[in-house]
């Protein structure tokens, strides 16, 4: 990461938060810990991912996936968290690099999960179409470093939605 860059501003910005979320969520070493992991991203996307539609970078919509990996572990998918409004250039670029973000860590749960026996075809599909594509995290640094300087704000926004987040996975910040 460069010195300077937004990418690592937001990082620093949110690692805290990062820390914890991660702390929570755990080694997903069972089936039970992985369903509750599923349910709080499926929570957090649902929130998310209507305000993300309007973006000029492809949004990667996991909702679908997500619910069809709850009903595979047998586990009811109800949105229950107001939507995110996304008003500004500085709330979007936020959101998008939560949201991309994920998909590092995306990586490592797949590889944690096959253990389980759940892959792109069961209980994992979500996870299997957020680490297909190796080159979009790539692209996604790369038009994220190309926006207008919102470097301020979009720390502030990519806090908030990181509670969102935490409030989705029910961890306390």
């Amino acid at each position: 990461m460069k010195a300077g860059s937004l990418r690592r501003t937001l990082y620093l910005g949110t690692r805290d938060l990062h820390e914890v979320l991660d702390k929570n969520i755990g080694t997903l070493a069972d089936c039970s810990d992985y369903a509750r992991y599923l349910l709080g991203t499926f929570q957090f996307r649902a929130a998310l991912e209507p305000s993300l539609a309007d973006t000029d970078f492809p949004t990667l919509e996991l909702v679908d996936d997500l619910r069809q990996d709850l009903e595979d572990l047998g586990v009811s998918a109800k949105a229950c968290l107001q939507p995110l409004v996304l008003d500004t250039h500085a709330t979007k670029l936020a959101a998008m690099y939560v949201s991309e973000g994920s998909a590092v860590g995306a990586r490592l749960i797949a590889r944690r999960v096959a253990v389980l026996g759940l892959d792109k075809n069961f209980g994992a599909r979500h996870l299997a179409r957020q680490i297909a594509d190796q080159r979009r995290w790539p692209a996604f640094l790369e038009w994220l470093e190309a926006q207008e300087d919102a470097t301020g704000q979009a720390v502030i926004e990519a806090r908030r939605i990181f509670m969102l987040a935490m409030q989705a996975y029910q961890v306390d910040a």
